[in-house]
């Protein structure tokens, strides 16, 4: 005749094994959140490396042509998956707005001073910066 294991004396083996297998995977999920962390600030590195190299490049260009370069800032956009850049340059005459997507070469937003027509200028810059505002977050202080 067997002799059969009551129930009750197997729960605390499978309790010791359950808290076994928990703390195992909560150490799993510490290491699959570093990860991404990880990747996420590789790529913030890199969008460092080629904001500050797009902005010499530009400042070089627009000194060539007789323009000044304005304030610019870049950042890695974790939504769109990409670097990109806020610059602009100032002539003799108008002052130009942009923000570029540094991997695809795209132009997100942009616009141009006009003295001609200050109404329509206003309400061009308000439309960028609310843009940038998506786009980078609020400026830092």
């Amino acid at each position: 005749m067997r002799r059969r294991t009551p129930l009750l004396s197997l729960f605390p083996i499978l309790l010791l094994l359950n808290a076994g297998c928990s703390r195992s995977s909560s150490q799993q999920e510490g290491l699959r959140q570093q990860q991404p962390t990880r990747e996420l600030l590789d790529l913030k590195l890199k969008c460092a490396e080629l904001g500050r190299r797009f902005d010499t490049d530009l400042a070089h260009d627009l000194r060539g042509n007789g323009s000044v370069p304005l304030a610019s800032r870049f950042a890695y956009n974790a939504k769109l998956n990409t670097c990109i850049y806020r610059g602009g340059s100032k002539s003799k005459s108008f002052s130009y707005y942009f923000i570029v997507d540094l991997a695809t070469n795209e132009e997100l937003a942009s616009y141009t001073t006009d003295p001609s027509d200050a109404d329509a200028s206003r309400a061009e810059q308000r439309k960028f910066d609310h843009r940038e505002l998506e786009l980078f977050g609020p400026k830092p202080d």
